[in-house]
């Protein structure tokens, strides 16, 4: 029927004409001599094949849709081209005949992944495929340096020059990273252009991604292949056609402290005095709330850490009945990279990181020479540990003996995270799960599936200043526990001690769970600030903020030799420059320089940005050190 050969990484395409009711078998040629058999899915007897062919020399898509004799019923449906979100092109379609062809233009859609798409009349998908479409508008660099010979130690200037693809200069924001090739291998694949156009689209990892960025015929069918095999599916297509979308996450311009004030009735308050201080930097400032309730503080001081206390009262004064709420930043989900694992240094080294690893040892023995001399010693490690009390804590064991305990200063840095989140952040191995019970008495029972927090696999039974919390509150099932846990904070309680090893639940199970034969426990014991059980807000109309912790930007630290320069200590950098900011003038032009380090070696330079159209570039180059 065919035969066909993988061209890249593995991946290959053919074409088959399938028939109704046959089965089709691929036989794979292994090149030790082997083997493989698999079966191809079985065709279904209706249906549509969408295809799309991409000719480097022509500008412009031929679209293909055959259909099936009994799809041509002449039902109206609609073909969609997107990328990056958003709906570049769009026709409707009459199925009244076998086969559709449509000539899309390439210029209605920007470069990278377009997802073209079919649906019916109700917005259900019938055929999709994406499709690279590749503008050649990527912007150009050019690297110059002076036409000498540089040796370590010298200082090298380095000229950039950043234009368009008609050659016309273009102001952008680039990062320039320059590396020693005898140290570290510069992964040139992995860059801004191949992320943002193409892996970011696709799902799994994508091998060598800079490799499919060029303009011949190979590159362009693998390319092809790789959109096959790994592009990316969804059919959220009901939000993508809204004609407005509101963004999940708002842009933040500066950094500001926002909020609502609201009466008893959950009625706005407006004209409430708004006063925001911070005793630690001695800073004040007051505003008033506008007729949704609304306020704001902006242009508030650059700092590392700092906690903010915000108190709201009613405009003839009190704070009776005022519920005061800030806009607290809510981070995106983390999830996780599919890349592949990184191995463990010993496996496959090379003698590039085995280089760069002894050049850090001799780097720090040199300077330990030179802080202690040659005869200094290096003193074992001293570990110091201390115990963590928790003041007013109805712990069994005594204040601070527990298997992991977390203060007041604890959880002050985490304030506004509720206790269902600290405890899923830094409590190992703490989870919602279920249980099995299995009847073993007659068959008139039947196993039993529960649903509880765990330790491992132990159940965990909540303590509140030493009161199980089932006799603080009516707990029907785990969702009451979950309530609980999501609808206070770190902050409003002093501390939070686990046990969950034997030598530290063994008091707890011979208060609470003497006679339990049938689980194993773990034991969170909460110490409240009022000691008797019961958690507080805060005051009426009185907030406590810590924003997330502010990092000022560093400058990247290169040593600056001259002809009189003299040191003792090795530059063994492997890094050895890095500008993350570098901004081209009206002619596209920027100019930095670096110094050299120790060794005669070369260097890579990998440059790569966005213009203020969002054009992007990326390019590398060398420079040898004699």
């Amino acid at each position: 029927m065919a035969v066909f050969k993988s061209i890249h990484k593995g991946m290959g395409s053919f074409r088959l004409k399938p028939v109704a009711g046959e089965t089709y078998l691929a036989i794979l040629n292994l090149p030790d001599g082997k083997q493989k058999i698999y079966n191809l899915p079985k065709a279904n007897a209706e249906g549509t094949v969408l295809q799309i062919e991409d000719d480097l020399n022509k500008d412009s898509l031929l679209l293909t849709l055959q259909i099936s004799p009994g799809m041509v019923n002449n039902q109206t449906c609609h073909l969609l081209g997107l990328a990056r979100g958003v709906t570049c092109y769009g026709a409707k379609l009459i199925l009244k005949q076998n086969k559709i062809e449509a000539h899309i233009a390439k210029a209605l859609f920007p470069t990278g992944i377009a997802h073209f798409v079919v649906l019916e009349d109700s917005g259900r998908p019938i055929n999709e495929r994406l499709v690279f479409i590749d503008r050649h508008d990527n912007l150009l660099f050019d690297f110059k340096t002076e036409d000498r010979i540089y040796h370590p130690h010298d200082s090298i200037p380095v000229s950039i020059k950043v234009t368009d693809a008609r050659g016309k200069p273009v102001t952008g924001s680039f990062s320039l990273a320059v590396t020693d090739n005898g140290q570290v291998k510069a992964d040139s694949s992995n860059n801004i252009v191949s992320n943002i156009l193409l892996t970011s689209d696709l799902k799994g990892s994508v091998e060598d991604a800079g490799w499919y960025f060029g303009n011949d015929q190979l590159k362009e069918l693998a390319l092809d292949n790789l959109m096959l095999t790994q592009g990316w599916v969804g059919y959220g297509w009901k939000s993508m056609l809204k004609d407005n979308i509101t963004a999940v996450y708002k842009p933040e311009p500066e950094f500001g402290i926002g909020g609502r004030v609201m009466k008893l009735i959950n009625s706005p308050l407006k004209n409430a005095k708004i006063v925001l201080f911070s005793p630690a930097i001695n800073f004040i400032r007051d505003t008033v709330s506008n007729q949704n309730g609304q306020f704001m503080f902006t242009h508030l001081p650059q700092a590392d850490t700092i906690d903010y206390v915000i108190q709201a009262t009613k405009k003839g004064g009190g704070n009776y009945g005022v519920d005061l709420s800030v806009d607290e930043f809510k981070p995106a989900a983390i999830v996780k990279m599919a890349n592949p694992l990184i191995k463990p240094w010993y496996v496959n080294s090379d003698t590039t990181a085995l280089k760069l690893s002894d050049n850090r040892k001799k780097y720090q023995q040199e300077k330990d020479k030179m802080l202690y001399g040659v005869r200094g010693r290096v003193l074992k490690e001293v570990v110091i540990k201390s115990t963590k009390i928790i003041k007013g804590s109805q712990n069994l064991n005594g204040p601070g003996q527990a298997d992991l305990v977390f203060d007041e200063d604890d959880l002050l840095k985490v304030a506004k995270k509720s206790l269902l989140r600290l405890l899923q952040e830094k409590v190992k191995d703490f989870r919602l799960g279920t249980h099995v019970f299995v009847a073993h008495a007659t068959p008139v029972y039947s196993n039993v599936i529960f649903r509880w927090y765990f330790i491992n696999d132990k159940f965990v039974l909540f303590i509140v200043d030493g009161i199980p919390l089932y006799k603080s509150i009516p707990i029907n099932s785990v969702d009451d526990i979950t309530t609980f846990l999501q609808s206070h904070n770190a902050e409003d309680v002093k501390g939070i001690e686990i046990n969950y090893s034997k030598i530290y639940a063994s008091n707890y199970e011979a208060r609470y769970g003497a006679g339990n034969i049938l689980v194993q426990l773990a034991f969170i014991e909460i110490t409240t600030r009022t000691g008797k059980g019961n958690i507080y807000n805060n005051t009426p109309g009185v907030y406590h903020y810590r924003p997330i912790p502010l990092t000022m930007a560093k400058q990247f630290y290169q040593p600056k030799y001259t002809t009189i320069t003299k040191s003792t200590l090795p530059d063994l950098r492997s890094t050895i420059h890095w500008d993350p900011n570098i901004i081209t003038d009206e002619n596209g032009e920027a100019r930095i320089s670096f110094y050299a380090a120790d060794q005669p070696t070369s260097y890579t330079l990998i440059l790569q940005g966005t213009d203020l159209k969002g054009n992007l570039g990326f390019k590398t180059a060398t420079i040898n050190v004699k």
